[in-house]
């Protein structure tokens, strides 16, 4: 059954467009967060050292003013240098103390509130300090220390400030590009699928693509679709056809005909192979439990005409119901017989049994059920149920004149007259020429020297030239034994046409006495 279109409608979860797109964003997300953090990790360790490069140059410019206030003790001169370094950013305590580790000048203030100080005190630490020795550039007096401690949420505000954009604006370049990307795909490969399934739903047998999808993956399917459409429109046409010629051949067929589903069969040999049994025919006699409740598995589907004359019953749906129902007991020994052919991995089965028709008349007929290669399923099988009953008439009558064939004292010779061959002889004829019929079995005529007795036309004739021109003849001729002693026999030819021999001529030998010259 075709799906319609609204059938065959998708939700979006289920789109090929929607799967694209989740994980187009994750993988953006992913790089995006990715290189940020790399790009962040690199602007940290270069903004480290800009600081520590920016404080000690700060350092180094109150240098000279630190060690003049320390040399010559003046603290009014280190407050002013102290006051100088705290004007500097960040900085939130500074301090000058002299050679002699006294404390010239200190001032401090506090540090500014953050809203991340975990995340300050991870990246530049809860502060920094700075400090410089104060010596003379021309000797190696040390006049005292000058001390700078910065405040590292102040130096992490821009720098967070700065990482935030830079995150924010790498995932938001991978979204961007991700959702381009989900598009051109819902453009370029979703949407024709869509187009594509739409039309496959609605029962079209071709598929139309568009002109730049006709040489990439989508025209290939699209070609392999319409290749196997049509493929498979002359293969239902033709088993549509072949199904009909079936149909009329098993309903117009002299033959009974039956279909049986065997599924049950194969079900049951699987068993038993599970169970690892190993001789089929020894197990199924000791449960005979199991045949009879096979025999109720297997289902008549369908019997033909022939079938209805055989059983004399006009009414097919007798039989469409399962075989137990029908043939119980005829069948017991059948199927067990088929079992064991399926077992031994035969190619057909036949089984000659007794069947009862409707009116009770009983007669011999013989059951064929082609049978599949070893190991494939049985399935539905046609059954062929041939009644034999005129043939053992037939083969009775035949019997009959074979005694009174045997019985007769005149030899009696059959020669197929294309060749001049013999076919069969009696035992009087055996006894006549000292011959068996064994070895007389195909032998030309000629080897008998069978001749006539009188002369025609000036000319003794060999018998067998008789016969071929004339087939009804009677007369005398002169035989010879095998062990050459010669006799005189009257012969009587009478033609006869067999199916499979052709023109035959049956010949009559009774022995006379005559006179007369032998030949």
């Amino acid at each position: 059954m075709r799906m319609t279109p609204k059938a065959n409608a998708l939700g979006l979860r289920a789109s090929l467009a929607y799967r694209q797109a989740q994980i187009a964003v994750f993988a953006g997300l992913l790089l995006g967060l990715t290189f940020s953090f790399l790009q962040i990790a690199t602007d940290l360790r270069r903004e480290v050292k800009n600081i520590d490069a920016t404080y000690a140059r700060s350092l180094a410019a109150f240098e000279d003013a630190a060690f003049q206030a320390a040399f010559g003790l003046d603290k009014e001169l280190a407050e002013r240098v102290v006051d100088g370094l705290m004007l500097q950013p960040a900085v939130i305590e500074a301090s000058i103390i002299d050679s002699y580790g006294d404390v010239m000048s200190l001032k401090r203030q506090p540090q500014s509130p953050s809203r991340f100080p975990w995340l300050v005190e991870a990246t530049f630490g809860q502060s920094r300090a700075f400090h410089s020795i104060l010596t003379d550039g021309n000797s190696t007096f040390v006049a005292g220390k000058i001390n700078v401690m910065v405040d590292t949420n102040v130096l992490a505000h821009a720098f967070l400030q700065r990482s935030a954009l830079v995150l924010g604006f790498g995932v938001l370049r991978n979204l961007v590009l991700a959702i381009l990307l989900t598009y051109l795909f819902f453009r370029l490969v979703t949407r024709p699928l869509r187009d594509m399934a739409r039309a496959i739903g609605a029962g079209g047998e071709t598929l139309s693509v568009p002109r730049r999808n006709r040489g990439d993956e989508l025209g290939a399917l699209a070609l392999a679709y319409n290749l196997e459409t049509q493929r498979r429109t002359l293969t239902e046409r033709q088993l549509s056809a072949e199904e009909q010629k079936h149909s009329v051949l098993f309903e117009t067929s002299d033959i009974s005909q039956w279909l049986v589903d065997f599924s049950a069969v194969d079900l049951l040999l699987q068993q038993l192979r599970r169970d690892a049994v190993t001789n089929l025919g020894e197990h199924l006699d000791q449960h005979p439990k199991l045949i009879s409740e096979l025999i109720v598995k297997l289902r008549v589907s369908s019997v033909n005409n022939a079938t209805l004359r055989m059983f004399t019953t006009h009414r097919g749906s007798d039989y469409v119901q399962t075989l137990g129902g029908i043939l119980a007991e005829e069948m017991r020994n059948v199927l067990r017989d088929l079992l064991v052919a399926i077992w031994q991995g035969q190619g057909a089965f036949a089984k000659e049994t007794l069947l009862r028709s409707q009116d009770n008349r009983q007669f011999p007929a013989i059951i064929t059920i082609p049978l599949p290669p070893a190991g494939s399923p049985l399935q539905t099988r046609t059954m062929s149920i041939v009644d034999i009953s005129m043939l053992q008439n037939h083969a009775g009558d035949y019997s009959l004149q074979n005694e009174i064939l045997n019985a007769l004292e005149d030899g009696i010779c059959t020669v197929r007259l294309a060749d001049t061959s013999i076919l069969t002889v009696n035992p009087a004829f055996e006894r006549m020429f000292l011959h068996s019929a064994s070895k007389l079995q195909g032998q030309p005529l000629l080897l008998l020297s069978v001749k006539t007795a009188e002369a025609r036309d000036g000319q003794v004739q060999n018998l067998a030239s008789v016969i071929k021109a004339e087939k009804d003849w009677g007369g005398l001729v002169q035989c010879q034994r095998r062990d050459g002693v010669e006799f005189t026999c009257h012969v009587q030819v009478s033609s006869h046409f067999h199916v499979d021999h052709g023109a035959l001529a049956i010949l009559s030998f009774r022995p006379a006495q005559v006179d007369g010259p032998s030949a």
